[in-house]
């Protein structure tokens, strides 16, 4: 039989469940990379510091700390390492990435003749997350892909879950997908691969076993990046005002790839294996205002709050399984057959930020940053779209709010400058133990005449679950991931 050709141009859209989780959520959250190369090697503390553009990122009253106007570019290098354990099984993965991580540029106008003595404005451009990685993983597991799509099937009638009669068995799929929703389409791809049946009682699983052996494979990529436009003002140089508006955009693609077998004989399958991809943009909007008093000239202290970001996302997902009892037409569906789903909103919340910095001498400066942030108030949007308003209610029972807290130190001799830091960030699910991080940074700087080279050095641990279903089953490996990053960082007062 001929076969049409499916433009990926289509873009029927899903009306159902949507491609993102609670864990693309968590995420998006879980992935501040910020800083400059000095700010970096203080622990990420800032937000109360002169002379660095990122501290205005942190408060944007910072801006009103400069004298002269400035501009900055940061480069960032970046290796990601992770070490997974699924029982007695240990994998490890790791990705390297070089990219621009921040530019910055400041405007400073100053009078003697009135109270309200300096204003600033400014725009920057900071990479706010990185999401490179690699995860590999392997073990024993309970519970396998027949369970997987079982918990989908159920949820519709097997009629949904059939093609029409002379209908391709690639058009079924993203029909199915566009008039019943995901659940159904996974119900189909279930059927169809053979792991899965249905009779007069219902759907019930054609492969058996005691434990399988799964290994997962995922690669990947993106980031978030923030366009910011921001001002600020002094009065009697004793008390800063500043504000901003940022646009921030998203971009994460996922490939995933399971492989599953040790089904028993008699199965209708000996081996499976399921691969899925994921493609992410979104386009955001947030503001901040920040406010730094000094209360002495070795004493400054600030707080910022920024607002919730708004952003519109748009998802394309893809999928292929193969079995040894799949219908042979069954490779049609994969990564080249797209499925395209509405825009949707997604709100990440608000943030509190606690600034301090510290001049106990010449030559010496201390900083330190507390930041306060409710992961539970993350949200995918419309609430009325049942799907999400489920996934909302399940970000607000699991996730708590998170405390972020910098500390540094600089040691200033002559035109050098030597800095070590230290961050820690709290575990982030109600009554859980994994999610929490800590950092060590150092850096080093050099000045000469009104331009200035740093580098900074910052490694973060951090131990995870990452579940091969998005938490539909319980298998999942434990991630420890490990983080280098290195930082330079080239400034030029104007």
């Amino acid at each position: 039989m001929k076969r049409q050709l499916l433009l990926l141009a289509l873009g029927l859209s899903f009306l159902g469940v949507q491609a993102q989780s609670t864990e693309d959520l968590y995420r998006y959250l879980g992935s501040y990379q910020g800083g400059s190369a000095r700010i970096m090697g203080m622990g990420q503390a800032g937000g109360a510091l002169k002379g660095d553009l990122y501290a205005i990122s942190i408060n944007p009253a910072a801006a009103a700390l400069f004298d002269y106007g400035a501009f900055s570019l940061s480069t960032a290098l970046n290796n990601t390492s992770n070490r997974s354990q699924t029982g007695e099984f240990t994998d490890s993965a790791s990705s390297t990435t070089l990219k621009i991580n921040q530019a910055s540029g400041l405007l400073v106008f100053v009078s003697d003749k009135s109270v309200w003595n300096k204003i600033t404005l400014g725009f920057s451009y900071d990479q706010t997350a990185s999401f490179d990685a690699r995860i590999k993983a392997g073990g024993f597991a309970e519970e396998g892909l027949d369970r997987y799509f079982l918990g989908f099937a159920e949820q519709n009638n097997y009629i949904d879950v059939l093609p029409y009669d002379n209908e391709f068995i690639e058009e079924a799929y993203r029909r199915i997908g566009a008039d019943y929703g995901y659940a159904a389409q996974q119900g189909f791809l279930g059927v169809y691969s053979g792991l899965i049946g249905y009779d007069e009682l219902g759907y019930f699983s054609r492969v058996n076993y005691n434990g399988l052996l799964q290994r997962y494979n995922a690669t990947e990529r993106g980031g978030m990046g923030k366009f910011t436009l921001h001002s600020s003002i002094s009065f009697r140089d004793r008390i800063l005002l500043g504000g901003s508006v940022a646009i921030q955009d998203l971009k994460y693609e996922r490939f995933s790839y399971l492989n599953e077998e040790g089904y028993d004989t008699g199965s209708t399958a000996s081996k499976s294996a399921f691969d899925n991809y994921l493609f992410t943009t979104g386009l955001g909007v947030s503001a901040q205002l920040g406010i730094l008093i000094k209360l002495s000239k070795a004493l400054v202290f600030g707080a910022s709050y920024a607002t919730p970001t708004w952003f519109t996302m748009n998802d394309q997902t893809a999928q292929r399984i193969s079995t040894d009892a799949a219908l042979e037409d069954l490779s049609y569906i994969n990564f080249g057959l797209l499925n395209f789903y509405d825009d949707y909103r997604m709100k990440l919340p608000s943030s509190l930020t606690f600034n301090l910095a510290l001049h106990p001498s010449e030559g010496i400066s201390l900083v330190a940053d507390y930041r306060r942030e409710n992961y539970g108030d993350a949200q995918y949007l419309p609430n009325s779209n049942a799907s999400f308003a489920a996934e909302n209610q399940v970000m607000k029972s699991t996730y708590s709010t998170v405390e972020r807290l910098g500390v540094g130190a600089e040691f200033t001799k002559g035109n050098r400058r030597v800095r070590f830091g230290y961050s820690s960030q709290s575990v982030p699910a109600i009554g859980g133990t994994l999610g929490e991080s800590t950092a060590i940074s150092t850096g080093i700087g050099y000045r000469y005449q009104n331009a200035q080279l740093d580098f900074g050095l910052r490694h973060v641990t951090q131990e995870e679950n990452v579940y091969f279903f998005d938490a539909l089953l319980p298998n999942a490996a434990l991630v420890k991931r490990s983080n280098l990053r290195l930082i330079a960082t080239y400034t030029l007062s104007l």
